[in-house]
Order: C-alpha cells, then structure tokens, then sequence
C-alpha cells in the first residue's frame, strides 16, 4: 500500500538517472535490462544493493501493459566481494612491501607476479618478467630437475613448501 500507484520511493537519488536510463530504453524500445547492479532504501532508510532485470510485458491484445521488474537482494555478495577485495590489498601490500623476495608462477612454471623488492634487486622492470618462465630466467640449468620435481609436487600435493635455489643475477 505504501508504493501502489505511487512514484517509487526507494530508488536512492544517485541511483535515479541510471535507473531512469534503463526504464526509459525499456519503454520507448523495448530494450529488456538483465543483471543491472544498482541499490534500493528499505522503508526504514537501510540501503540494499540489488541486481534488477526488467522487461515489458504485453495485455492480450499485445499491447504494452507494463513492466516487470525483479531485483534480488546482492547486498551480501556485495559485502563478501569488498571484504576479498580488502584481503587483497592487504595481502598486496604486505608482499610489495617485503624485503623478502616473492615470485608468483602459474601450473605452467610462468612468473604471474614479483614483487617490488626481487624486480630491484635482479634488476628486472613487471613487463620484463611477467609471463616468462621462471626457470628458464632464473634459475641456473643444473637446477631445473630439481625445481621441476617441486612444482610437480606442489601441483599434485597441494601443500605448502619451501625451496631454495641459486638465481640468476
């Protein structure tokens, strides 16, 4: 009773012209809106966020009729992805600001990742190193057996290791 036949009340104003955006190019179009992520004020002023899809739909004449709106509440989801983005930032900075050196290689032995202080240090830019192989630039040819036997394991066991080996300066 509070919204029937009534401007909606809780599309907050900076959500406003986007969401007019959408509803407009619904009703002049008939362009249906999918997934679009916006947010909604609950009656007593919490905000939500929301995934809304729209589309019109016709009387039995096939007239226009109206439009039918869904929005299902993300506002968890939204919560936990701030939450991992903020883990890792963290996790980030610690690393970038290491004097330990961190090096990050995919399954396929390429460096995904080096941080700040292993670049310096070998004297090596991010576009140098990224995508490269690990072994093949770094590590000296009397290694490589080694090296690849602890990849496979920690491909195959999953578990947390440390190795040490002599780099390539």
């Amino acid at each position: 009773d509070d919204v029937r036949d009534r401007q909606i009340p809780f599309v907050p104003q900076s959500e406003r012209m986007s969401t007019q955006g959408k509803i407009d190019g619904l009703v002049s179009e008939g362009r249906p809106c999918s997934d679009f992520e916006t947010s909604r004020t609950t009656k007593d002023g919490r905000r939500l966020d929301v995934s809304l899809s729209a589309s019109r739909y016709q009387d039995h004449q096939g007239n226009s009729a109206g439009i039918l709106v869904i929005l299902r509440d993300i506002t968890d989801r939204k919560r936990a992805e701030e939450e991992l983005r903020r883990e890792r930032d963290f996790s980030t900075t610690l690393v970038e600001s290491s004097p330990t050196f961190f090096v990050a290689v995919n399954s396929g032995g390429k460096m995904i990742m080096m941080n700040q202080s292993m670049l310096t240090e070998l004297g090596y830019t991010t576009d140098e190193v990224i995508g490269t192989d690990y072994a093949a630039t770094f590590v000296p040819e009397e290694d490589h057996e080694e090296l690849t036997k602890v990849f496979e394991s920690l491909m195959v066991d999953q578990e947390p290791t440390t190795h040490r080996n002599r780099v390539l300066t």
